[in-house]
């Protein structure tokens, strides 16, 4: 009989010890088992992962460069781009070189310069971009010039990534090509300005699937079979029906997501031989035990809308993710409005998705999830911006828009690096409409402020300041102003001056409406309220309340 001589010799895969960064935010390191190396689950940083170990990243809140951590060193006013140390001093009311002086050195004496540029206009800098604006003096001037981020370079007066044209079905649309990007570059007939059509797709590329069907018969009339693990999308009629056929047993997950963009809710009835679950939101997916036999599926409340299903097991096996390899922002596949990706996780693995659509869209992704600790997150230029929100017992919801240069990403990972489970992610798109400023413009500056007591309304555009006149206030006076906003479209921050820019009382800097600035008044003096973006990007409506 022969004797057992144990394990073959080692092939070992890595360095005991060692440590690798698998992304901005992820990291694995070499560990030993039954005496050969391999790589462990992976692990995962707060703020960014360099050279196989989690650091503090720089904070840049104002994309100057400088900041917190950063390599081109702190930053005074992290929430303007035009203050920074070593910036060229212009007539403006602010202390732009941060020496604690502003309009120093008689900037607002000297004459109009002739900068040969549009308010608003935007140029390239070197590997920077300027903005033509204007002083205290109401000249036009170019602004000094804000880098691109790493990796990405100034074309056209905006940071890109330079990416070759890649345009797989040969419609001349595609990812860095000319005309712009395809919602679908595996098909020639999908792609911006062609023809819609009521068939249940997004032909051109709009966001809306059978836009041009008013009045027509929508497509999908009659039964449809779901089929696991393939998504059906198309725009719901009233005599359309749904069923699964299981042929086989064990733990499933189903999903239905409203696609369109444009608000509501649907309801989701799973029954056989009565109400089995149900679930109701805009996404709505659940979860149940399925045996052999036919289920319908009903889908109230989305008559005549674009609508999404897909079904699937909770455990499919590792290799059938289609999506695969796609672990990294680098190497990301892509997801597609108005459909859904069947996906699963295996342990340690974190599945990256590039949203299909141009830049300047408001995005919502939805994630039907079997485990609690799966994430579902958004990243922007390789670095995390935004955690999910949580949405019922397995529904995870996102909402973001494309108004940065560079690529996002949605990806989907897990808390736990031992979870296996299966997903079902579905993305809807719509363009950003275009911002038109309030009827208090031009009040972008504190000698431009507008009186404001009681209830205001106004209008944040991207890189707007908006100011107002909330009255004179003796010292240890209340006052309490608030600013209401739609947090999911932006982040307004709001500020309290009293007498002029030097004189500021107090701020209100968080990541959620209303923003509320209460205090007793410092010292005797006319007070003001600046409102603004967090990001020189947003835009939003809001309500400046003072009491």
């Amino acid at each position: 009989m022969p004797r057992d001589t144990g394990p073959g010799p080692c092939a070992d895969a890595c360095e005991l010890g060692e440590t690798q960064c698998v992304s901005d935010l992820s990291f694995r390191t070499c560990g030993i088992e039954r005496g050969c190396t391999l790589w462990l689950p992976l692990e995962h940083c707060d703020e960014q992962c360099e050279d196989g170990r989690c650091i503090e990243g720089c904070v840049d809140f104002d994309q100057d460069g400088r900041g917190e951590n950063c390599p081109a060193g702190e930053d005074c006013d992290d929430r303007n781009p035009l203050r920074f140390p070593g910036n060229r001093e212009i007539c403006d009311g602010h202390d732009n070189n941060c020496n604690g002086a502003v309009d120093e050195m008689g900037v607002c004496d000297e004459p109009c310069p002739d900068p040969g540029c549009q308010v608003g206009t935007q140029r390239c800098d070197g590997n920077g971009i300027q903005i033509c604006t204007t002083d205290l003096r109401d000249c036009p001037v170019w602004s000094v010039s804000r880098p691109c981020p790493p990796g990405l370079a100034c074309d056209g007066g905006q940071c890109t990534e330079a990416v070759e044209c890649i345009d797989r079905d040969g419609d001349g649309f595609g990812r860095g090509c000319e005309p712009g990007n395809d919602c679908d570059d595996g098909d020639i007939n999908q792609r911006p300005g062609s023809t819609e059509i009521c068939n249940g797709r997004d032909d051109d590329c709009d966001g809306r699937i059978d836009d041009a069907c008013t009045g027509q018969l929508c497509a999908g009339a009659g039964q449809v079979v779901l089929e696991r693990a393939v998504p059906w999308s198309g725009q719901k009629c009233p005599a359309t029906t749904f069923r699964i056929n299981a042929t086989t047993s064990g733990a499933a997950l189903l999903s239905a997501v409203l696609v369109d963009g444009d608000g509501g809710e649907l309801t989701l009835n799973l029954r056989r031989n009565g109400l089995i679950a149900t679930a109701t939101g805009h996404a709505a997916g659940v979860q149940f035990d399925m045996t052999g036999g036919a289920y319908n599926v009903e889908v109230v409340g989305a008559n005549n809308r674009p609508v999404t299903l897909a079904w699937t097991f909770v455990a499919p096996a590792c290799n059938a993710d289609t999506g695969e390899p796609n672990n990294s922002p680098a190497s990301t596949a892509t997801i597609h409005p108005a459909r859904a990706h069947v996906g699963s996780l295996c342990a340690g693995d974190l599945d990256f998705f590039l949203p299909v659509r141009p830049r300047q869209w408001i995005v919502d992704a939805d994630l039907v999830h079997e485990d609690p600790t799966m994430l579902l997150e958004v990243w922007h230029a390789s670095a995390q911006v935004t955690p999910d929100q949580r949405r019922g017992d397995n529904l995870r919801h996102t909402h973001f828009r494309t108004n940065l240069s560079g690529d996002y990403a949605l990806a989907v990972r897990s808390g736990r690096p031992s979870v296996n489970g299966g997903y079902i992610l579905t993305m809807s798109a719509r363009p950003i409409p275009s911002c038109a400023d309030d009827a208090n413009e031009n009040n972008d500056r504190l000698s431009r402020a507008v009186m404001a007591r009681g209830t205001a309304r106004g209008v944040i555009c991207p890189g707007d300041t908006d100011w107002y006149a909330i009255g004179r206030y003796n010292e240890g006076q209340s006052i309490r102003v608030e600013v209401a906003f739609d947090d999911n479209a932006a982040n307004l921050d709001a500020w309290l001056y009293v007498d002029d820019i030097n004189g500021l009382a107090q701020v209100a800097l968080t990541d959620r409406s209303p923003e509320v600035l209460p205090t007793g008044a410092p010292n005797t003096g006319n007070y003001y309220v600046l409102v603004q973006g967090r990001s020189s990007y947003d835009t939003a409506s809001y309500t400046l309340t003072v009491r």
